[in-house]
């Protein structure tokens, strides 16, 4: 064991001074280091490789050494060795730019399947050639094709089916780009990758490559308006790149190309706007770009701007028109930047359009109701000091207040100080449901706010909504057992009966994971066999929903397993019927009658 573990630290330690001599290109010392090797030590060094798998004769040639190159080819490694990724030895040469070792390699005459071998990726010598900004290595390898009669180059392409000129031209490198349009290599102009990017897409990726993309848009005029998979032109793309300079270009070649939209129907414009690209916008703009023209989701340039750039925002809407920008629900720019919770571009907004606190959505709400819903504190603050109006009711009756109840202690706080007032107004304010802002914090699970509003407006608990519905219901239908406590600790009556006749039990055993509030409730005296319009019990209603340990509650605590429903069911049928096999299983054991009809 310890033998061998010296032998692999020697081993070791001979390498690195093998690779360190090829470094220095000291071949004479790196001769004689392998030939005092007896000869399988010396097969055991030459075919050792570094952590990616490259050999000797690899690491050669990136150094640009062919004497110590040669000595190794003499030696038993061939230039086909590849490392773990099927990179071989004229890849990482063309990688490192070694010239001189890419001349010797040439001139060892290799066959054409090795010139043009691509790795695990696709990628060949030649897309790795074509993506330097010096030609040199690139016209070698072309003058090799050139004595094969230029075989194999038109159809190159790596596993994403991009060819040799989409790498020059994402690489800005326009010489090499200029050697490959050489029409005697017939590789395709417009050639597209598997996502259909032409090599002019690839180059406008890229803002130093001004050069190219000129290069190949006046080689072939009608590429500057193709379109890639996701419908985008090389001006969408020229866009999300921040190249200004291209779209510059792009839109004096081809001023139509402003109005090109992609699979999602969006503009350049729209681009811009999404990805804040200010000075791109203005140019749109000044090229005629529409500014109320509608994506896919309804949406203009004008609303993705105001989720991230105000001085974008303010170039494109003018007081005057402001109000007609609406997405296809009605909402205006100033509701997309309260959704967005953008608290600069609101207060900036409010600074300069007028009449927004009467402008509402398809649903009626207004941007105190989305800011609200957004939990932007200081977005409610700017709106109610533009007086936005606090009982400002969307097509439900549903007010801010309404919706802070149910969502935001802190925002209802601000509410209720702001129109301390006129806590009157807002205090009986009912949806067309017929619910106070009570119901919505029971709803939203908000026990502070539903205590907040009864200690501090004086609402009545007890009311009902047009349903008979309690706040006790609610509570329980947001599985919100502190709620539930608070309800019950303020006088509900935990047997009332909705207009169905459901008590607030029979809502709780009907709903997954409720089974604390099912025992806080039986605690309090609910009635277990309570009966709905159509004679359901809880338990009915529990074994039919497979609410297994809710069944056992309920039988706990008296539920009767013998009662029907009006159509004569048992709950023990119910469980059977619905394929609750668990709970029916229980009910049998638990002797609950098989025979009633």
């Amino acid at each position: 064991m310890s033998s061998s573990n010296n032998s692999t630290l020697s081993s070791k330690s001979d390498y690195e001074i093998v690779v360190s001599k090829i470094i220095v290109d000291d071949t004479s010392q790196l001769e004689k280091l392998i030939k005092t090797k007896n000869k399988d030590d010396q097969r055991s060094l030459l075919e050792q490789r570094d952590i990616y798998g490259r050999c000797l004769l690899t690491i050669a040639c990136m150094s640009d050494k062919p004497k110590s190159a040669v000595f190794f080819y003499k030696n038993g490694l061939r230039l086909q060795n590849e490392d773990k990724h099927k990179r071989n030895v004229l890849y990482w040469t063309i990688v490192s730019d070694s010239r001189i070792c890419l001349k010797w390699i040439l001139s060892l005459n290799p066959d054409i399947s090795y010139l043009l071998k691509r790795d695990s990726l696709g990628v060949t010598a030649f897309h790795v050639a074509a993506s330097k900004q010096s030609p040199k290595c690139l016209i070698m390898l072309l003058a090799e094709l050139t004595k094969r009669n230029n075989c194999g180059l038109n159809d190159l392409t790596d596993n994403k089916k991009r060819t040799p000129l989409h790498y020059s031209a994402a690489a800005g490198s326009l010489e090499c780009v200029e050697e490959l349009l050489d029409q005697s290599f017939k590789i395709p102009l417009d050639a597209k990758d598997s996502n259909l990017n032409t090599p002019l897409m690839c180059a406008i990726s890229n803002i130093n490559a001004l050069q190219v993309i000129k290069c190949l848009a006046n080689k072939k005029s009608i590429s500057v308006s193709a379109r890639n998979k996701s419908g985008a032109s090389a001006l969408h793309i020229a866009v999300l790149a921040n190249n200004l300079d291209a779209v510059d270009f792009l839109l004096t070649k081809e001023e139509r190309l402003v109005e090109s939209f992609d699979n999602e129907e969006r503009t350049p414009l729209h681009y811009a706007c999404a990805a804040g690209r200010y000075e791109i916008a203005l140019l749109l703009i000044k090229f005629k770009a529409r500014i109320s023209v509608w994506d896919c989701f309804g949406a203009t340039p004008a609303h993705y701007a105001a989720q991230i750039s105000y001085p974008i925002l303010e170039k494109l809407l003018k007081p005057a028109t402001q109000s007609a920008i609406k997405d296809h629900d009605d909402r205006t720019p100033l509701m997309w930047a309260t959704i967005a919770g953008k608290v600069s571009i609101v207060r900036n907004y409010l600074a300069t359009f007028r009449n927004v606190e009467k402008e509402v959505d398809k649903q009626k709400y207004t941007a105190l109701h989305f800011a609200v819903l957004s939990g932007s504190i200081e977005i409610c603050k700017l709106l109610l000091n533009h007086s936005f109006d606090i009982n400002a009711e969307n097509i439900n009756g549903t007010t801010p207040m309404h919706l802070a109840a149910g969502r935001n202690i802190k925002i209802l706080e601000i509410f209720s100080f702001y129109f301390e007032e006129n806590n009157d107004l807002f205090r009986n304010k009912r949806d067309k449901f017929g619910r106070s802002p009570l119901f919505y914090a029971a709803l939203g699970g908000q026990s502070e706010a539903l205590t907040f509003l009864m200690e501090n407006n004086n609402q009545n608990i007890l009311e009902k909504d047009h349903f008979s519905k309690t706040i006790l219901h609610c509570a329980v239908f947001a599985k919100s057992k502190d709620c539930v406590i608070v309800a019950l600790n303020n006088g509900i009556d935990v047997n009332e009966k909705d207009l169905n006749g459901e008590t607030p039990l029979h809502v709780a055993v009907g709903l997954p994971g409720n089974a604390d509030i099912v025992s806080l409730l039986l605690e309090n005296r609910a009635e277990p066999n309570a009966t709905t319009k159509d004679q359901y019990t809880p338990l009915h209603i529990a074994a039919k929903e497979g609410q297994e340990d809710v069944v056992q509650i309920l039988l706990k605590f008296g539920a009767n397993k013998a009662l029907t429903t009006k159509k004569g069911f048992t709950p023990l049928h119910l469980a059977t019927k619905y394929g609750n096999a668990a709970v029916a299983r229980l009910l049998f054991e638990k002797k609950t009658p098989v025979d009633i009809c």
